[in-house]
């Protein structure tokens, strides 16, 4: 199938590049694929980069073994006042081979190009020149001649000059003069820059491929589960990224059933991941309208182990099941004993989760099922004037605390520490008291008043709070 090249923007927009906008003035891309007959067409868009930038990065996600490399066509390519393109072949980490193709009769242009050439690569942020290896290093002043209405092809080896590439984005830039044109000051030929992009990816590694134990494939409890080889993945919307990708073969379509709307969703490959633990997703609606287009990540189980469980459960933490204590609640009583007081202390929380198929959609069970039990450690500290709760890390050795400001709640810090008793408030509870400890910035607000700012449809009722020892009196 021929292949087509993307770019994703921040927000993740797309754009494939079998065709071309001539347009200088334009710096997005309005381009088609065509499809073989077996495949369905992937679609195009039509990008406007956040920050203007037509080439990202894909260097960090690759590592450093190069590899055959692939060109991707950006506007600055070519030029409509002379027109003309630049076109990359043959790409590999040493070289690549450089078509200069005047796509329509100019009789009034003489254009020619000399072996000269800048090389650049995108860091991330900016482009940087590629640093030479050799010193002194000079071009051959030729010059070449472009046909009129046709072409020059060219061959371009840095290897003596920059050595062998490392994977990573690129731009390979050529003048073009024009011997009809000196409406330059000095008299000069006019001078074109025309400017190519190209890739040299590397091996992803970036998400772990685990077969899915379920017999379901398509869309459900918010993961698309995909038959890959015999075998079912789950993925999930990938993190805002930006770096060029490039579509290939279509692998997967389903439809989603939201009882009022079906969205229909087609599933590409991607050339950059190989081992398709990224796959790139275009939903449409029941009329083929486009509605979005997204990364999609592989996203194995991930339950707690019980040598895990276990390894907690020892560890002198406070345990805490399915939201209520289960072990440790003399170790919680001692801290919030001495922090009453004033006096410094800390204390580790482990929070478990298990799930219950009685209690659970069908759909949901089976897309979280092997997530779980799931847990969760903190630590909860008090230096005698604030409290400060934040998520711990285990490194194989120890568990310490990650420094993550406002994680896992709307602060990270908190002045208060508060003690409620009471009965549920709604009929039909699972529990028939609660014994709960909750981090709050306000310490005359009441437990119904935090109850209902969660329920609220009204902004300003909501008061952030972290609810972080609870003890429940269950129903028999």
């Amino acid at each position: 199938m021929k292949k087509s090249s993307f770019l994703i923007s921040s927000l993740l927009i797309l754009t494939l590049s079998a065709c071309r906008d001539t347009s200088p003035a334009d710096s997005s891309l309005n381009v088609s694929v065509t499809p073989s007959e077996e495949q369905t067409a992937a679609p195009s868009f039509n990008p406007t980069p956040s920050d203007g930038t037509e080439i990202s990065d894909i260097s960090d996600l690759v590592p450093t073994t190069p590899i055959e490399g692939y060109s991707v066509y950006i506007p600055a390519s070519e030029d409509e006042n002379i027109s003309l393109i630049m076109e990359l072949t043959n790409v590999t980490s040493t070289g690549l081979t450089v078509t200069l193709r005047q796509y329509e009769n100019r009789d009034d242009c003489d254009l020619m190009y000399g072996e000269a050439y800048s090389l650049e690569r995108f860091t991330g942020s900016k482009w940087e020149k590629v640093s030479p290896i050799i010193d002194n290093g000079a071009f051959t002043d030729m010059g070449y001649i472009i046909p009129n209405g046709g072409e020059a092809v060219t061959g371009v080896h840095w290897d003596w000059l920059y050595g062998t590439l490392t994977p990573g984005t690129y731009r390979i830039s050529k003048i073009i003069t024009d011997n009809n044109n000196r409406t330059t000051p000095n008299g000069a030929a006019a001078a074109y820059t025309l400017t190519a992009q190209f890739i040299l990816p590397g091996e992803q590694t970036t998400h772990e491929m685990i077969p899915f134990d379920t017999y379901n494939t398509g869309v459900y409890g918010g993961y698309f589960f995909i038959p890959l080889n015999g075998k079912i993945y789950r993925y999930y919307s990938a993190p805002e990224t930006e770096h060029y990708v490039t579509v290939s073969d279509l692998v997967f379509e389903c439809t989603e059933d939201c009882i009022t709307e079906k969205y229909e969703h087609y599933i590409y490959e991607l050339l950059e991941y190989p081992d398709l633990d990224v796959l790139f997703d275009v939903c449409k609606d029941e009329d083929g309208n486009t509605l979005s287009e997204t990364f999609i990540a592989c996203k194995p189980a991930e339950a707690a182990s019980q040598e895990e469980i276990d390894r907690v459960m020892n560890s002198g933490y406070v345990i805490m099941e399915n939201g209520s204590v289960i072990g440790g609640k003399d170790v919680w009583l001692d801290f919030y004993e001495k922090t009453a007081a004033g006096e410094t202390a800390s204390v580790r929380i482990a929070y478990i989760y298990t799930l219950d198929a009685e209690n659970c959609s069908y759909d949901l069970f089976e897309a979280i099922k092997d997530d779980y039990p799931a847990l969760f450690l903190k630590e909860l500290s008090f230096d005698g004037d604030t409290y400060t709760i934040g998520p711990l890390h285990y490194d194989g050795e120890e568990y310490s605390p990650i420094c993550v400001p406002g994680y896992d709640s709307p602060q990270a810090s908190w002045k208060y520490l508060v003690h409620f008793t009471g009965e549920p408030s709604v009929p039909g509870a699972l529990y028939t008291e609660y014994d709960r400890y909750v981090l709050v910035n306000d310490d005359s607000a009441e437990w119904r008043d935090l109850e209902w700012g969660t329920f609220s449809s009204q902004m300003d009722d909501f008061i952030p709070f972290d609810e972080v020892f609870c003890e429940y009196a269950w129903n028999e």
